[in-house]
């Protein structure tokens, strides 16, 4: 598209595209000026998201309008930055990102989610630039579908984190106060294969145990009952749902001695059965935000550094990167609707809901929901795709003869027979991943956990956990509501009452 740069009646810059006008030809400056008077929100936003970005005149009235707003502009052509160097150094807070034909609806998504994150997302308004809007129609799609996509995935979350919010705290107590033997992990020096649960994990079963001491074995939960059906013992296992069938896939660690010392790494958010927590050796996880990480802060508890994903498949990625800097490989990782069970058997989950399966309510009944489209599946997909397009800490998706996986954008797949992992080991000697032991006064952890629910440091945190959606309509409101208020705070004694209670029955 050709872009012509003139000189307005005023004196001020404009331009124009293919000689339609992105800015007025007469007074560039008190458009913007009307245009952002226009604007009338019923909060004050702390995020906007300026989709159109020409010449640089809205976004230097609204910061003056809204001093106090992160500002993410979304531009058409880096001409206009070039034509505009002197405004744009009087501007702060105001981050710009250029969008062409490689950059995506979901690459802007992602995009926004990290530059947001889900809670502010409500505490954020967009505008669109008409002019551009109409000049680059097909860029300026692309940019609103991004910003539906963000908001999806946001208000997805935040329903999750509405609902899971209090339980993630009494998880959290429970996992303090039962814990007894914290460990932290060395770095190993094979690569990590991570085990997820996918339908395809049972055809590269015969090549885990054919390279099963080449590699340090990482199963996440769902996928410690296969492998232990098939006498594969992980090396580490992880699990990260603070819901309550998560405890299900856990329940190996009860009643399988070859659990027995291979570690578990949990987040202290995570459903675990109490006497798990008190047996196995835990690796805590902790993601530096929330209760938890003033309940690790505050109890001097050494952690190795997580970071949230909708999938423990995604958790457990970043983790591996922390303790290998070797390649990192995935098998059942299929993130796709199968035709008959979407994991490998045997499942915990499937286990329990098999004992309800009658003639009139059938187990193909139950599972044929699975092979149809399942959205969440394809946000995971995206964010794979994105990892494996980086050029650090690359990993790789291995696939027997037998599969028939969908790709996953970037991510590389490689066929498991023209692989080779290096030196063989001995099997009778492999070497397992070594942990240093944290010793821990448990008395006084107890004690210190009782103080802090009678005392808790952050209040904000703790509001916003105990009434996650009130908080967030409380900071959308213009003026302080009494009503909103008096709810939380009944809301978060409940809760503390609750974690006290937990804590005095579990003594």
């Amino acid at each position: 598209m050709k872009l012509d740069f003139s000189i307005a009646k005023d004196g001020s810059k404009t331009v124009s595209a293919n000689g339609f006008y992105l800015h007025s030809s007469y007074r560039p400056f008190s458009e913007a000026q009307r245009f952002v008077q226009s604007t009338d929100f019923q909060f004050s936003p702390q995020f906007l998201i300026f989709i159109g970005l020409a010449l640089p005149y809205p976004i230097l009235e609204l910061r003056q309008k809204f001093p106090d707003s992160k500002i993410i502009s979304f531009c058409f052509n880096k001409e206009f930055v070039t034509q505009s160097e002197d405004l744009l150094q009087r501007i702060s807070g105001h981050d710009i990102f250029f969008v062409n034909d490689a950059v995506s609806a979901p690459n802007i998504a992602d995009l926004l989610f990290g530059q947001i994150g889900e809670e502010s997302a409500f505490l954020t308004q967009t505008l669109e630039w008409a002019p551009c809007g109409k000049a680059f129609s097909e860029e300026t799609e692309k940019c609103w579908e991004g910003v539906r996509l963000f908001l999806k995935k946001s208000t997805t979350l935040l329903h999750t984190r509405a609902y899971f919010n209090r339980r993630w705290f009494l998880n959290t107590v429970k996992f303090f106060r039962n814990t007894a033997n914290f460990v932290i992990p060395e770095k190993s020096s094979k690569p990590v294969l991570i085990a997820a649960s996918g339908a395809s994990l049972v055809n590269s079963i015969e090549h885990i145990r054919k390279n099963r001491n080449k590699l340090t074995l990482l199963a996440v939960s769902s996928a410690i009952s296969p492998l232990l059906h098939y006498n594969i013992v992980p090396d580490l296992c992880i699990s990260t749902d603070g819901g309550f069938w998560a405890t299900k896939h856990l329940a190996p660690y009860a009643r399988d001695s070859r659990l027995k010392n291979v570690p578990l790494v949990l987040s202290a958010e995570s459903a675990c059965q109490s006497s798990i927590l008190k047996s196995a050796k835990i690796i805590p996880l902790c993601y530096g935000d929330g209760p938890e990480s003033v309940f690790f802060e505050q109890l001097k508890i050494p952690f190795v550094k997580g970071k949230r994903n909708g999938t423990v498949s995604g958790t457990a990625l970043e983790f591996a990167k922390l303790i290998s800097n070797q390649k990192i490989y995935f098998c059942g990782l299929d993130l796709a609707s199968s035709e008959g069970f979407a994991h490998t058997q045997p499942n915990q989950l499937e286990i329990q809901s098999s004992i309800s399966d009658i003639k009139i309510s059938s187990q193909e009944n139950r599972i044929i929901p699975q092979t149809f489209f399942i959205e969440s599946l394809d946000i995971y997909r995206n964010w794979f795709s994105n990892q494996g397009n980086s050029q650090q800490n690359t990993f790789a998706r291995l696939v027997s003869n037998k599969d028939k996986l969908s790709s996953i954008g970037n991510v590389e797949d490689i066929n498991w027979n023209s692989i080779s992992f290096g030196t063989k080991e001995k099997p009778e000697n492999p070497e397992k991943i070594k942990v240093q032991e944290i010793v821990t006064n448990k008395s006084e952890i107890n004690q210190k956990i009782l103080d802090l629910i009678h005392d808790f440091p952050d209040k904000h945190v703790l509001m916003e956990t105990s009434a996650f959606a009130e908080s967030i309509l409380l900071k959308r409101k213009m003026e302080n509501d009494e009503e909103l208020t008096e709810k939380i705070q009944s809301l978060t004694k409940d809760l503390l009452g609750k974690a006290e209670k937990l804590c005095r029955i579990s003594q």
